[in-house]
């Protein structure tokens, strides 16, 4: 059993975020910059976010900080009720997943 938290409270530690969660005890990371589609991950080329995401794990595996899932793309007011809408939105789930198997985590909560 794994103790973890969610990812976003440890931001402000820069690099050092993941080594600062395993200092305080926790063993795995709920990761959040797969939520908000109006971020700037969601815009960069598709290398760089994969690039990013890699980074991210290397932290992460180097603390010794399990990925143990991911959460997915969140837009409110919600934009599914249009044809347009709804591509978007299934074109940053996809996205989102693609990070998610990048991170390894198993996990992706919608």
């Amino acid at each position: 059993m794994k103790i973890g938290i969610e990812g976003a409270l440890y931001d402000v530690y820069g690099a050092d975020r993941y080594k600062k969660m395993k200092e305080h005890g926790w063993d795995a990371c709920d990761f959040q910059w797969l939520v908000n589609t109006d971020k700037e991950l969601f815009v960069v080329p598709e290398e760089e976010f994969e690039a990013r995401l890699k980074v991210e794990k290397a932290l992460a595996d180097e603390a010794g900080i399990e990925f143990y899932q991911v959460h997915g793309p969140w837009k409110w007011p919600s934009a599914d009720d249009t044809e347009e809408g709804r591509a978007e939105r299934w074109e940053k789930f996809a996205k989102a997943i693609k990070g998610a198997a990048i991170l390894g985590a198993k996990y992706i909560v919608i």
